[in-house]
């Protein structure tokens, strides 16, 4: 039996590659707390480019802490590439299964360098960048050899390729020079080369500003996409650099990134502790070695002391007649269907195309009221208030989505519609026929210290829900809440947590104290003996 491990990475589970009904799950606390896939690429601030090379490429260097041997890669790979069965691989060319145990064999598997060691300008052999998790496939070990160290490319007719074992399964077209994999691998392909190229070519080269740690037996230097006349360098079969890329990048379009590779990127990830940043995100290809760009990270909505966001005519970008225009107002955006040339206040009108106002980014907390203000003492006209926890956009007459909070007639002096929930988006519908003029709107959300209560009550109460004992699934789940609210803390929350993160900290060893135990008495046992584990 195969003993897998399933660990929390900040708050999010990350699968095992080939869980089954037998699967022990191991909880790693240290790493909940540190790295996660979704902070992994927060400092990086580039949308294209050779700056945005030269940051992943200091990202993917300095977060690889553990280059294993290639040795290690053989029992790696049966959790990083395992095949829909039982105790196989998934073979890199033609998906079809391997078993774990045919390897090195005519009709098994063995480790494929997707750029082989002799195109790697002399950087890689089998340490390295030759051993390392997130180029290293699984193949049949005949397909590979016929594939051997030719170069890919696109062959006009050639030889079919077939994988030994199994009838009239082609993994590839060759002929002298070049290796062409089908349409549904060349992606993959894709992404792998552009991520050998990020690592291992030295920072200087890339536009980075360092290797990572010093690791024995890696090499940085100067890797080329195409040979340029060079007998071991480029691994794409191709005039020079810039045809190169363009191929890769057809590749990369043509196979966009499936569960296979999401897979095992996550089991490679826990086990080296970088990432292929061209499967997280494939426009990185394009934004680097094409024409496209990527979206920075998000800004972080500004959060006011007072809790609120006023907005007034003040707000908008606005200067032409009737229609569509964005607002902004303490940390919030928006948009709002009005005229719009009038300076003095916010006018709106039944007989247009649209008549709201609404939010198209969320309040930093639940919105807790929404104050209204009239322009003119004989405009009372009546609003009705949606709110939402979905953005609202631009739709004709007016959104409809949402909890109705009622109609209010809105008089200078104000009217406030007061809310309850988890909210956090809002639109203001005019109800009344004809036109009205608004002066503010205040929108207030729960303050810092109300959301700081709440969340550090919710983690103890996580906490103390967690089970000394019981099935390891039960004690699982809970323990996993509890991490992923300790995760949603403040900094200063944590500080007044410590005895109940003492409490979890017992909880986690306690429980892999026992994983430890049954996966190490598991290794001999039957299959039937273990399955009882999972409830």
């Amino acid at each position: 039996m195969r003993k897998i491990l399933k660990k929390f990475l900040a708050g999010w589970l990350a699968v095992a590659a080939c869980l089954s009904m037998t699967a022990i799950v191991n909880v790693r606390y240290a790493d909940a707390l540190t790295t996660t896939p979704e902070n992994y690429y927060s400092d990086i601030t580039a949308s294209g480019g050779r700056e945005l090379l030269g940051q992943l490429h200091d990202l993917i260097t300095t977060t690889h802490n553990k280059y294993p041997s290639y040795k290690e890669c053989k029992n790696y790979l049966a959790d990083t590439d395992c095949g829909s069965a039982e105790n196989t691989v998934i073979e890199f060319y033609t998906h079809e299964d391997i078993a774990v145990s045919n390897f090195d064999e005519s009709g098994g598997w063995n480790r494929e360098h997707v750029w082989p060691k002799t195109l790697s300008h002399g950087l890689w052999d089998t340490s390295g960048g030759g051993a390392d998790l997130h180029h290293i496939r699984p193949s049949e070990k005949d397909l590979n050899a016929e594939r051997d160290n030719l170069r890919y490319g696109e062959v006009n007719g050639g030889t079919p390729v077939y994988q030994s074992g199994v009838e009239n399964v082609i993994g590839g077209y060759k002929n002298s020079t070049t290796f062409e994999p089908l349409d549904n691998v060349k992606g993959d392909v894709a992404r792998i080369v552009f991520y050998m190229y990020t690592h291992y070519n030295t920072a200087k080269n890339v536009g980075g500003t360092t290797n990572g740690e010093s690791h024995r037996n890696v090499s940085f230097g100067t890797l080329k996409f195409s040979s340029n006349g060079e007998k071991n360098q480029g691994v794409i079969t191709a005039s020079d650099e810039q045809a190169a890329v363009k191929l890769l990048l057809e590749w990369n379009k043509l196979d966009p990134v499936d569960e296979i590779e999401k897979t095992r990127n996550e089991a490679a990830y826990e086990i080296q502790g970088n990432r292929n940043p061209f499967i997280d995100n494939s426009d990185y290809a394009e934004a680097i070695f094409g024409d496209g760009s990527v979206t920075v990270k998000p800004e972080t909505p500004v959060v006011t002391p007072v809790g609120s966001a006023t907005i007034t005519i003040e707000s908008f970008k606005a200067s032409d007649p009737y229609g569509f225009y964005d607002w902004s107002a303490g940390g919030i955006k928006g948009t709002g269907y009005i005229f719009g040339t009038e300076r003095d206040c916010m006018q709106f009108s039944h007989d247009k195309p649209s008549y709201y106002i609404a939010s198209t980014t969320a309040t930093p907390r639940a919105i807790k009221s929404i104050t209204v203000k009239s322009y003119y003492s004989a405009d009372d006209k009546d609003w009705k208030l949606l709110t939402s926890n979905t953005p609202y956009g631009e739709v004709n007459g007016k959104p409809t989505n949402g909890t109705d909070r009622g109609v209010k007639t809105v008089t200078p002096e104000g009217v406030t519609w007061t809310v309850d929930g988890n909210d956090t988006y809002f639109a203001l519908v005019l109800e009344s026929a004809k036109s009205a003029y608004l002066d503010t709107i205040i929108v207030e959300y729960g303050d810092e210290a109300e959301e700081s209560e709440k969340n550090t009550a919710e983690f103890k109460t996580a906490v103390n829900a967690i089970p000394s004992d019981g099935s390891l699934s039960s004690r699982f789940e809970t323990i996993k809440s509890a991490i992923d609210k300790y995760n949603a803390l403040s900094v200063e929350d944590k500080n007044t947590v410590t005895e109940e993160k003492k409490k979890l900290d017992a909880a986690i060893a306690a429980y892999n104290d026992t994983v430890n135990f049954y996966n190490s008495s598991a290794q001999s046992a039957e299959i039937g003996a273990v399955s009882g584990l999972i409830r």
